[in-house]
């Protein structure tokens, strides 16, 4: 994410929806009043990143196109919220480690 300044900020995005808006309550707070207090909600899903608009249309872009609902974010596109501009950079998936070995199988032996 950058804003007007040009300060950039890198977020991790996990499978939990997070709220990103002005509001104190919000999960990650975005210090304009560009942005409403409940702007998006944010969250990883698969592969891919999903935002859903919290602002009844009034506050999202994709690729300077206004977007609605719930939507992937797909890697390279640019998203903007107010004076916000957001980018997904990839994925950093986790794999589980702790999967029970397969049961190893023996021939049947042929009469």
């Amino acid at each position: 994410m950058s804003d007007p300044s040009g300060r950039e900020q890198v977020y991790e995005i996990g499978s939990e929806p997070q709220v990103w808006g002005r509001g104190e309550d919000s999960d990650v707070i975005l210090g304009s009043r560009s942005v409403t207090r409940h702007h998006m909600r944010i969250w990883a899903e698969d592969e891919a990143i999903m935002v859903e608009d919290l602002t009844g249309g009034k506050g999202l872009e994709v690729e300077g196109e206004s977007v609605t609902g719930t939507f992937e974010l797909e890697p390279g596109k640019e998203m903007t919220a107010g004076v916000f501009v957001f980018r997904v950079h990839g994925f950093k998936m986790e794999t589980a480690v702790d999967a029970e070995p397969l049961e190893e199988k023996k021939p049947v032996p042929l009469l």
